[in-house]
């Protein structure tokens, strides 16, 4: 099963001006197609950042009705034209809705569509394109710019056709896709190799194990923290990752995955015996039990066994139902 997580924040730049964040994500799961979506509103549009979402609604919502169509479709200029064609209709209302140019909602787009065993990746602009497969992090599609710096192709562009990037395959031994704006890259992609930071990789990880909401919030807090620091520019991401050997399930993790999930320094002479209490706990909490049974069970104080429950309650590897704890089910 497919699992997505998405998240948009505001630059330091655009918040000394006041400007609102301009780029946009999306997720969706409808007529059993997994969608993650992001587009990035161009900084010279003054209404970009609603051009973006009008954007990856509209494309989500297209893909969603016309998978199948598209994937059967040997003619990819016809396909990327009716892409391309919808979206500008969408943008069109648009600009009639808010009374501006089209050109005023100019942004970038990126997408990856699963159903079944295929994938399908649409790219216009700048912005990456990743996959995981195997254990080998790899570029599906690279920035596009312009001819000059800081310059890229938009939905808008009269060159948007030409430069639409569209692609088909199977998904077989691929584990995790991730999309990522311009500012997003500046610390995840490595221009001039080409390549991803390995982080996606656990990034990919702790979505296709971990509650959606304790993933999304260690996204959060690391693009707040970090990721925005690092430029100017507005940041976003969004993944798409599922289950596997790879990315397999805490039980199946080795030790140093354990150490990093838990916070646990790995080497020390105490690591094995700290995994192996949380390793009994999660065990213990394959069915709901309260905090006096977890404290009988561990022989041990409440206030340190729920010190030990806080952690995993932190890492989403457990959660509460009602006032007892249990194993997260994904």
């Amino acid at each position: 099963m497919w699992k997505t997580v998405n998240y948009e924040v505001c630059g330091r730049g655009h918040k000394k001006d006041s400007i609102p964040c301009q780029d946009k994500t999306y997720s969706s799961y409808i007529k059993n197609v997994n969608i993650i979506a992001l587009a990035d509103g161009a900084g010279s549009a003054r209404l970009s950042h609603y051009g973006a979402e009008v954007v990856i609604k509209a494309a989500s919502e297209y893909i969603s009705n016309n998978f199948d169509a598209v994937i059967n479709n040997e003619d990819g200029k016809e396909v990327k034209i009716n892409i391309l064609n919808y979206l500008l209709d969408a943008l069109k209302n648009k600009s009639t809705e808010l009374s501006c140019d089209l050109k005023d909602l100019a942004s970038t787009f990126l997408m990856v569509a699963v159903k079944d065993d295929v994938f399908l990746i649409i790219h216009i602009g700048d912005g990456v394109i990743g996959y995981l497969k195997g254990h080998e992090l790899k570029i599906a599609s690279r920035p596009e710019n312009g001819e000059f710096a800081n310059t890229t192709t938009f939905v808008t562009s009269k060159d948007a056709l030409s430069s639409m990037k569209l692609f088909r395959g199977k998904t077989d031994n691929i584990h995790g896709f991730v999309l990522m704006s311009d500012g997003t890259s500046d610390s995840l992609y490595n221009k001039k190799d080409a390549t991803l930071a390995p982080v996606i990789t656990k990034m990919m990880h702790r979505n296709a194990i971990l509650d959606h909401d304790k993933i999304f919030e260690k996204i959060k807090q690391s693009f707040d923290s970090v990721i925005v620091n690092n430029t100017l520019d507005d940041c976003s991401i969004a993944i798409m990752s599922r289950k596997s050997e790879i990315l397999c399930d805490y039980q199946d993790m080795n030790d140093l995955g354990k150490c990093d999930l838990l916070g646990i320094v790995y080497g020390t002479n105490s690591y094995k015996q700290q995994i192996s209490k949380y390793d009994y706990i999660v065990n213990y909490l394959h069915k709901p039990r309260t905090l006096e049974q977890v404290s009988r069970q561990l022989y041990i104080k409440k206030k340190y066994a729920r010190k030990h429950l806080d952690k995993l309650l932190a890492t989403g590897l457990i959660t509460r139902v009602g006032h007892k704890y249990a194993q997260y089910i994904k």
